[in-house]
């Protein structure tokens, strides 16, 4: 990916890393002693082909599943290790948070691994220790930074490895899963602290499993699989395609299906107010999907799932409003959507949630967590399912995403999510903040204050 102008602050092309495995010790000294040349080990390429290019002052997330070579590739851009082909350029100052604890000495304490820390940086103990009252404090360990690291907690050995990385001013800061060790307040203080590096240009590279961290933080998403990058870009396209092969169940047919006429007045008869019904029994018994025609109807939104079953068409209704621009924010949303069956799906579970315009999902739920059990859904069947929200939203831009899912023995696997599918947005004149306008009074009593003579 071009880095759009902007100077580069990491660069890769074509890295690939190969390691020899071998079934036991034993063959590797055979390997080494075979006067023949005779192999005994497997090759393993834990990265194949790399190619990656990032702008100074950008946050890149790492998304993959264990083993896809998310660490291996940390390790290069942190020099820890040398790629066996290719080529890696770094530029700028690097501190890395790699395993956790690694490169921290568990006899010393606290202070002296951070001074060890410093040195490698090449900073003086002076430097360093004019930071050590800011890092101590960063890492709120208390007596404990002051004795030997192995006695640490996982979530201590992050407070120090995460306030001594970061107070060297590092240019490009790489994390790998650290982010997910330690309390809700230290997570919250590490997101602080990352976006101050960003607004000052520093680089961020973060490996992780975590979606939302993603789409929180990151400009842009690189996706590993099997050691090769099989997406990169835009992070909520990125999440998707990690979700997809996360939970997608594979050999489903995607291509278009003929869509059949359906008649039924029975599911739509209680459907009130009559426009509604006769918007829903449209969408029922086209033969085209009549959702794209509204204003609320979002062209960018992106699909994925195995296709077992679709979602082809969908209304939104809020009251007698079928067309909306914007919500006052305070109505109850009807959600129908047309669900057309391909595959038998004996488990099926059928989902909505709201997220914000990066992708970070703020509410939502479905049938499995709500602990309703729906019938199988056979193939060559048609359904309607409506989803009724009683929406309690700030002003500003939500999107909708729609999900019918399928669980099986493995976990939930995706059938067909329709994310971003329609766009919200609340009025300025439902006044609030953050994401949910909730019902607040606030009122102030005045109190009597007595004077003692003395």
């Amino acid at each position: 990916m071009p880095a759009s102008g902007n100077e580069v602050a990491i660069s890769l092309e074509n890295v690939s890393k190969k390691y020899r495995i071998f079934d036991s010790p034993g063959d590797r000294l055979k390997e080494a002693l075979n006067p023949f040349g005779r192999t005994y080990h497997k090759d393993f390429w834990a990265l194949n082909d790399v190619s990656l290019s990032v702008s100074r002052g950008h946050t890149v997330g790492i998304l993959g599943r264990n083993g896809s070579g998310k660490s291996t590739l940390l390790s290069i851009l942190a020099s820890v290790l040398q790629p066996t082909s290719g080529r890696v350029a770094v530029n700028g100052r690097v501190a890395a948070l790699l395993e956790l604890g690694a490169g921290f000495n568990p006899e010393l304490n606290g202070f002296d691994n951070v001074l060890l820390q410093g040195a490698l940086q090449g900073f003086s103990d002076k430097q360093t220790k004019a930071r050590m009252p800011e890092i101590e404090a960063f890492a709120e360990i208390g007596e404990f930074f002051r004795r030997r690291v192995k006695t640490y907690s996982s979530g201590m050995f992050a407070r120090l490895a995460f306030g001594a990385a970061i107070h060297v001013d590092p240019d490009i800061l790489i994390i790998d899963e650290a982010l997910s060790v330690g309390d809700m307040k230290f997570q919250e203080k590490c997101f602080h602290r990352i976006q101050s590096m960003r607004d000052r240009g520093a680089t961020i590279v973060v490996a992780t499993h975590d979606i939302n961290t993603v789409g929180r933080i990151c400009d842009m998403a690189v996706l590993l699989e099997q050691g090769r990058m099989i997406a990169s870009g835009d992070p909520a396209h990125v999440i998707d395609r990690y979700q997809d092969t996360l939970y997608g169940a594979r050999g489903g047919s995607t291509e278009a299906r003929d869509r059949r006429t359906l008649v039924h007045t029975g599911a739509i008869a209680g459907i009130e107010p009559e426009s509604v019904r006769a918007a829903v029994g449209a969408m029922m018994n086209a033969t085209e999907p009549t959702a794209a025609g509204r204003r609320y109807y979002n062209t960018s939104q992106r699909q994925l799932g195995n296709r077992a079953a679709e979602i082809t068409d969908f209304v939104l209704a809020t009251n007698n409003n079928l067309d909306f621009a914007t919500l006052d924010g305070d109505e109850t949303l009807d959600v129908f959507l047309r669900i057309e069956v391909h595959r038998t799906i004996q488990q099926p579970e059928i989902g909505w949630a709201l997220t914000s315009p990066e992708g970070i999902v703020i509410t939502g739920t479905n049938t499995l967590l709500q602990g309703r059990r729906l019938a199988p859904m056979p193939a060559g069947s048609s359904f309607l399912a409506r989803i009724q929200i009683a929406l309690s939203l700030s002003p500003g831009d939500f999107f909708l995403n729609v999900s019918i899912d399928e669980i099986t023995e493995s976990g939930p696997q995706f059938v067909h999510v329709r994310r971003a599918v329609a766009h919200l947005k609340v009025a300025q004149s439902n006044p609030g903040t953050g994401f949910f306008n909730i019902p607040v009074r606030i009122d102030v009593i005045p109190v009597a204050i007595h004077q003692h003579s003395t």
